[in-house]
């Protein structure tokens, strides 16, 4: 089952604090294999923290730097969940506004698609693209880490593997219009993914 990587930093301080807890009560010193083992997962623990941070403050220069070119906003995950015992699969968007001006509306229009990369519809709608709402509303200029977006039962069909991102309609809290294109959205992506493996982040994490 897929492991998010954005929880990745609350679950190793966890396990840091777990094993440091275990060392103590068992008395490292005293231990003759164990504390080799312990110690290593401790160290290799910690530079994954040092390594998402490292990942993560390069992921805020890119949303900056998208911010500068007057992007309203920045794309860091959007996927699919595993479909339910009925088939029901939810999506998942982390995003944030880096616009000069706070969202009254965004909509997002997304599609689904199978392991064979073709598009896919909900067998109870019949339908493939979806229009996902959110009421804001959502400050301007956020530099706080992404918020995380979830819609439930967005589409009926097990064979759903990913999502892309048709369209993106944004309507400001003075009532001023604007509409981003699939294209642009590309534009707009932080693959934090690619940066958590260019850093070294360990695969464990991952799916």
């Amino acid at each position: 089952m897929r492991k998010y990587k954005f929880l990745l930093i609350i679950t190793a301080i966890f396990m840091l604090v777990f094993f440091s807890s275990c060392a103590e009560l068992a008395g490292i010193q005293e231990l003759n294999q164990e504390p080799t083992l312990l110690e290593q997962e401790l160290a290799l623990l910690e530079q994954d923290i040092k390594n998402i941070e490292q990942a993560n403050a390069v992921a805020e220069e890119k949303a900056l730097q998208l911010m500068e070119q007057g992007f309203p906003i920045a794309i860091y995950e959007h996927f699919p969940s595993i479909p339910n015992s009925a088939g029901g699969v939810d999506v998942i968007i982390f995003w944030k506004n880096i616009s000069p001006k706070d969202f009254k509306y965004v909509i997002f229009t997304v599609k689904p698609y199978n392991a064979v990369d073709d598009i896919v519809y909900c067998t109870i709608s019949n339908e493939a693209d979806s229009r996902l709402r959110i009421t804001g509303p959502v400050k301007a200029k956020n530099i706080d880490e992404p918020s995380s977006s979830v819609w439930e039962n967005v589409w009926y069909n097990n064979t759903i593997k990913r999502i892309e991102i048709e369209q993106i309609d944004i309507i400001y809290m003075d009532n001023s219009e604007e509409s981003v294109t699939a294209s642009e959205v590309k534009e707009m992506f932080i693959d934090r993914y690619a940066l958590y493996d260019e850093f070294g982040v360990r695969s464990m994490y991952q799916e």
